[in-house]
């Protein structure tokens, strides 16, 4: 059973400015992948083992870049876990399994935050504005509000 958020409504337009919300918290595309997919397994606390070419695929990375894990792991891997931990409301921590002499599998251990306050402060600004508003600030930037409206 998935998890579900205390803020999450059956709302189409609630859902979209929550999702938007936390896109735009990350400012790379592999943070924001790491983040989707580490969140649908905080119930079970792990993401179990990814192969290494599953996971090049899931942060989007081509086959020919970053062939050498340890510029993989400094360019592509940690970068995106540390926005995860820094700027959302679950912890990961990665694992590598090792094949042979080379890292063949990774898998990130995930848990809620202690201090989950980027949730609830998603739920006070989609509550205060309302989606629509919340959408229109996010498009314009707040300070070209009235251009939009």
């Amino acid at each position: 059973m998935p998890i579900r958020m205390p803020c999450l409504r059956n709302d189409a337009n609630y859902n979209a400015a929550f999702a938007v919300y936390h896109q735009t918290r990350f400012s790379s595309g592999p943070a924001l992948a790491l983040y989707e997919n580490c969140l649908r397994f905080l119930r079970v606390g792990t993401t179990g083992w990814i192969g290494l070419a599953d996971g090049r695929g899931l942060l989007g990375v081509g086959g020919g870049q970053y062939t050498e894990y340890k510029h993989f792991r400094s360019k592509v891997l940690l970068p995106p876990v540390e926005q995860v931990n820094t700027h959302s409301d679950i912890r990961i921590a990665m694992k590598t399994k090792r094949e042979k002499c080379s890292v063949g599998a990774l898998r990130f251990s995930v848990e809620l935050a202690t201090d989950a306050a980027p949730l609830a402060e998603t739920k006070n600004v989609l509550d205060e504005t309302g989606p629509d508003e919340s959408l229109r600030n996010w498009h314009c930037g707040r300070h070209r509000q009235a251009q939009c409206a």
